[in-house]
């Protein structure tokens, strides 16, 4: 998504949920990090889909990828 629609996206959202522009953070979960993905799946709120495969599925790869990332920084130093 291009900047200029993702900051009209943002407005609105904003908007709809009585919130100020500064507190909504849109994020492309495809690609981000595995912090931020501990940080959504832990603190995000979800606007749609809280129930569907692809959240389950998120949360399942979030938490394995945690899993391995904490095993390796214990165990393969």
């Amino acid at each position: 998504m291009h900047i200029p629609k993702t900051e009209r996206l943002r407005r609105l959202l904003a908007k709809q949920l009585l919130q100020t522009d500064v507190n909504i953070d849109l994020i492309d979960l495809c690609r981000a990090t595995l912090a931020m993905r501990a940080v959504v799946a832990e603190e995000g709120l979800i606007l749609k889909g809280e129930e569907s495969l692809a959240w389950a599925h998120f949360l399942q790869r979030t938490w394995r990828d945690l899993e391995g990332f904490y095993w390796n920084k214990i165990y393969a130093a």
